[in-house]
């Protein structure tokens, strides 16, 4: 009987600990605007959401995400261009994984969905007349 008390309370207090203090793997992914990137080494490789404008940038031949606050463009990469180029010029928010490589960034994205898409508006059943 004491076993299973013990037990009880031993499981109590570490998931009480786990949903408190998380832990780096479990934890929430940030979203960020693209000029408030974190572009310390300590983000490298980190899971991050980002929202802002993506632009297609012809000089350097890849898509971009661009805030009128931003230093510099955040380059899109991992998804093909035909998933990225229904969503140029609209306010989108990403999903994926920050890379800092040397003096470069980019965000290596999972996912890509526009912020101003609504739901459709359900069915609504017509009466007999």
């Amino acid at each position: 009987m004491y076993a299973t008390i013990v037990l009880l309370a031993l499981f109590v207090v570490s998931t009480y600990t786990l949903l408190e203090h998380g832990n780096q793997g479990l934890g929430r992914v940030q979203t960020y605007t693209p000029d408030a990137m974190p572009l310390g080494p300590a983000y490298d490789r980190t899971e991050i959401a980002i929202n802002g404008t993506l632009v297609y940038n012809a000089s350097q031949d890849r898509f971009v995400l661009t805030n009128p606050e931003a230093d510099e463009p955040t380059p899109v990469l991992g998804l093909d261009e035909d998933e990225l180029r229904p969503f140029v010029d609209r306010l989108v928010h990403v999903n994926g994984t920050f890379h800092l490589d040397g003096g470069s960034f980019y965000i290596d994205a999972k996912s890509i969905r526009d912020l101003h898409e609504t739901a459709s508006p359900s069915p609504t059943a017509q009466s007999p007349l």
